[in-house]
């Protein structure tokens, strides 16, 4: 073999030998082909799915089946003042501090770290929160109130925690009466 001819061999026609093996055929790994632009979407793509933030629109008022309209928690310094100036009724499952002659109704709920972890301090207020909405119209509408819950609220059941609200209210409105 002429030398010349080596080196157009050699440098010539096999140029890769680092690695690339686009010209070859029997290559015994599948090869994929590559996707162009897999990251950027087109227009369109994505138009028949909504969004989770886009607010649905609805016919006439919404049905609120929730607490009242006017109900909100209180400021922290409207509670410092309902644990001071209310009056204290204390049940099974709950403590309920209530402040009179409000200009509407304010609910709050506290689960402390004594009831237990995050998730059942959570529970702990669902179920205040149920009850209370359960009963609002047991509630006058001027008033401030904060429920505080006790670690027994987790072993109870529904009915037992109605009975226990059911109790409160009418502690309350007899109290109330009475002045």
């Amino acid at each position: 073999m002429n030398f010349g001819i080596f080196l157009v061999y050699f440098f010539g026609l096999k140029k890769n030998f680092g690695g690339s093996r686009k010209n070859e055929k029997n290559v015994s790994a599948a090869q994929h082909k590559k996707k162009e632009d897999a990251r950027f979407q087109s227009k369109n793509e994505n138009k028949s799915r909504q969004s989770r933030f886009v607010k649905k629109k609805t016919k006439g008022k919404e049905k609120i089946s929730g607490l009242k309209p006017l109900y909100c928690a209180p400021a922290s310094k409207e509670f410092r003042d309902i644990y001071d100036k209310g009056d204290k009724f204390v049940g099974r499952f709950f403590v309920v501090f209530v402040l009179l002659g409000k200009d509407r109704l304010k609910i709050g709920f506290v689960a402390s770290k004594k009831v237990g972890k995050a998730h059942s301090r959570n529970r702990a207020k669902r179920l205040m929160r149920e009850i209370t909405r359960a009963n609002q119209h047991l509630l006058p509408s001027n008033i401030y109130m904060v429920l505080v819950a006790r670690k027994s609220i987790l072993g109870a059941d529904f009915v037992e925690l109605n009975r226990d609200f059911v109790k409160f209210a009418q502690k309350f409105l007899k109290k109330q009466n009475e002045c």
